[in-house]
């Protein structure tokens, strides 16, 4: 079987699994209902909730920043993607 990465969205969470890339492998659901924050740092993406303690928390570390950019963009483009979808279900309502 081969290995990928998956980045999709479920209802109001986003599932992480960074099989081809990450070094640790993790499966990560984030709650995007509640307002997070995602930062690359390094080889490393972050998240933080803004709500509670507010400390980040590692979801994946890469072997090299150029894969911790990638994985980031893609993170990146999916967030764009349910935020245009929840504008666009507001404007239908």
């Amino acid at each position: 079987m081969k290995k990928k990465d998956i980045i999709t969205l479920f209802e109001k969470s986003l599932h992480l699994q960074f099989c081809a890339t990450g070094e640790l492998r993790n499966v990560s659901a984030l709650r995007l209902d509640q307002s997070i924050t995602l930062s690359k740092d390094d080889k490393e993406i972050q998240a933080r909730y803004h709500s509670g303690s507010g400390t980040a928390f590692l979801v994946e570390r890469f072997a090299s920043e150029s894969l911790a950019d990638s994985s980031f963009q893609q993170l990146q483009a999916t967030i764009k993607r349910y935020a245009r979808y929840r504008r666009i279900a507001a404007f239908c309502k």
